[in-house]
């Protein structure tokens, strides 16, 4: 709550970047309590300081925020959006940890409008990344229950147990994700 004042109090020796940085910090915290009907409405008015700011970079990061948030909700469309612009930025900088959370949001966000096949096109390719050594295990994970919900919505759902049972012997170790 002291963080949602601040960042809506006026403060005549900040920034555009400054705003930004705030209200992206209160839709960070709305998003980890689930509350994301706020979320989003913060990570759209950080989206809006960091563009004024022309601060390309930061704008790409909370696009892949926004498509997150717009997952949970059920909004494939605007998941869809903003995982594109997401992604133009990742294929821009070449960053393989934009690339992979690009990725993996338009995975999800094609998921729910299902487009199936594109769905496991970018969650494979998410998984691809993550993969690599060191490994990432909470994150495979996160894709893998993705992919075992994919295989399940088309109908594979022997493929889909067999990925859950596999991911099941990870968790044991690393905990769900």
């Amino acid at each position: 709550d002291c963080h949602l004042e601040a960042a809506n109090t006026p403060d005549p020796e900040m920034n555009d970047y400054n705003y930004g940085v705030d209200f992206y910090n209160v839709a960070i915290a709305a998003a980890r309590l689930k509350k994301w009907d706020l979320a989003i409405e913060k990570f759209l008015a950080s989206r809006e300081f960091f563009k004024r700011d022309k601060a390309a970079y930061q704008v790409g990061c909370t696009d892949e925020e926004l498509a997150g948030c717009y997952v949970e909700v059920g909004n494939g469309v605007e998941a869809l959006h903003h995982a594109e612009k997401a992604l133009d930025l990742a294929n821009t900088v070449i960053d393989d940890d934009r690339l992979y959370w690009s990725r993996l949001r338009m995975g999800q966000a094609h998921l729910l409008l299902a487009d199936f096949e594109k769905s496991e096109e970018f969650l494979q390719s998410a998984r691809d990344l993550v993969a690599r050594v060191p490994v990432d295990f909470e994150q495979v994970i996160k894709i893998d229950h993705e992919m075992a919900r994919l295989r399940i919505l088309q109908g594979r759902v022997s493929e889909g147990q067999e990925i859950l049972r596999r991911v099941a012997t990870i968790e044991e170790t690393v905990g769900e994700a």
